[in-house]
């Protein structure tokens, strides 16, 4: 496993990331979600609120102190120093000399900014790139696992896709059946009961096939949880490698950006009100024990020909401890069953993640919408077919807490 690349932005890197639904933006919020490791100095905090202090943006002190706040939080290392401390490094600017004393005190791997002086840098130990450039290169080269997440501007044309593909029908969800069938038709099956079948698959299967999936038809897909849950507007995976025969995450990235880019956004020149982009996210972790396609030989309630629908399997977990601050809190849901963690990054963004902890399957990724009735139905019949392929299940006492009484004759024992 690789450790994260570490990327400090500029000062006005830092300005864009909060005025602007860019790439700057985007690194900004991968570093929160610890996708990498962002560094910076109190050099450039400093002058990030003098500038925001100008007349041009206007930011009140109180704003400002929380921004510093949030990124001291966000970053994993801040170097502390003056910025009269820092040697010559840009001699055609003296005033970028503490950036660059700033990424090398904190082992940067890339200095993300706009400004040409920095080519004037004899020598770095680090890349020197504009802000496409750099989530460009971390693109290709993800620091531990993989992942696929959708723009807004790549979910939009996938709806478009899916839209131009009903042939008269009024359902995404009928337009992304067919895909969802093409990728699952070649998976080799085995009778689970008289009209069910199902497919065991290995961790790294499973999030190939969720992340393919996500890709051809996230927008018509549902993501239904055990603990109640119910997500559409799918935008990605992240998939964690395993080393050393430790256990592989997956997350189920869920974010509805028609919504977002649709809301009014009332104070835009503040950098902690907007409401759009990478990191406004529900995520559904899932530590894989393996996965299982269920395929019921039965007509959707769209005219599908068949219901078919991919299960992530989770091994059993035990919460952490609760933590409660202004920036994060964690939860259980009902019966203790579930773990919820919603933190808050620079920007003013929440995002959240939900964990099933009894273990088994965890949620269903679906094409059809099914209701309430069947989905207690299907979650059971994953049961049955995790059992049947030695992966974990949940306790049935766990299953009676959680699922209403005309189910309980229903628990394959």
């Amino acid at each position: 496993m690789r450790e994260r690349p570490r990327y400090l932005l500029d000062t006005e890197a830092l300005i864009r990331a909060f005025r602007s639904d860019g790439p700057a933006r985007e690194l900004l919020q991968r570093g929160m979600v610890r996708d990498l490791s962002l560094t910076t100095s109190t050099t450039i905090l400093d002058e990030l609120d003098d500038v925001l202090a100008r007349p041009k943006f206007g930011i009140a002190a109180a704003d400002r102190t929380e921004v510093r706040r949030l990124l001291l939080l966000a970053a994993d290392e801040v170097a502390d120093f003056e910025e009269r401390e820092a040697p010559s490094h840009v001699p055609s600017d003296p005033g970028d000399d503490h950036v660059v004393e700033a990424a090398l005190r904190t082992g940067a791997d890339v200095l993300v900014t706009m400004d040409p002086d920095f080519g004037e840098v004899a020598d770095p130990p680090f890349r020197v790139l504009a802000d496409g450039e750099g989530c460009e290169i971390f693109r290709q080269g993800m620091p531990y696992g993989e992942l696929a997440l959708l723009s807004p501007r790549d979910q939009q044309a996938q709806r478009r896709r899916l839209a131009s593909s009903r042939k008269g029908r009024d359902s995404l969800r009928r337009a992304a059946y067919e895909p969802f069938g093409d990728l699952t038709d070649t998976n080799t099956l085995t009778d689970v009961s008289a009209k069910v079948s199902a497919g065991l698959l290995g961790p790294a299967e499973t999030a190939e096939l969720a992340t393919e999936l996500i890709r051809s038809c996230g927008q018509g897909l549902l993501l239904d949880t055990r603990d109640g849950g119910s997500f559409d507007y799918l935008s990605g995976t992240r998939y964690d490698v395993p080393v050393s025969g430790a256990p592989a995450a997956l997350d189920l990235i869920w974010y509805s950006s028609g919504r977002a880019q649709a809301e009014e956004i009332a104070r835009p020149e503040a950098p902690t009100v907007s409401d759009f982009g990478w990191a406004d996210d529900h995520r559904h972790r899932v530590v894989l024990a393996g996965g299982i396609l269920v395929v019921a030989a039965v007509p959707g309630p769209e005219g599908e020909p068949d219901v078919r629908f991919l299960v992530p399997v989770a091994e059993p977990l035990v919460a952490p401890p609760k933590i409660r601050n202004d920036y994060r809190i964690t939860y259980t849901g009902r019966n203790g069953t579930s773990l919820h963690v919603v933190s808050l990054d620079p920007a003013g963004f929440s995002s959240s993640t939900s964990t099933w902890l009894p273990g088994g399957p965890s949620a269903i990724l679906i094409p059809t919408a099914l209701p309430r009735d069947a989905l207690h139905i299907a979650f059971l019949t994953a049961d049955r077919a995790s059992r049947d392929f030695g992966l974990p299940v949940p306790p049935p006492a766990i299953l009676e807490a959680e699922l209403p009484q005309e189910f309980h004759d229903m628990i394959v024992r």
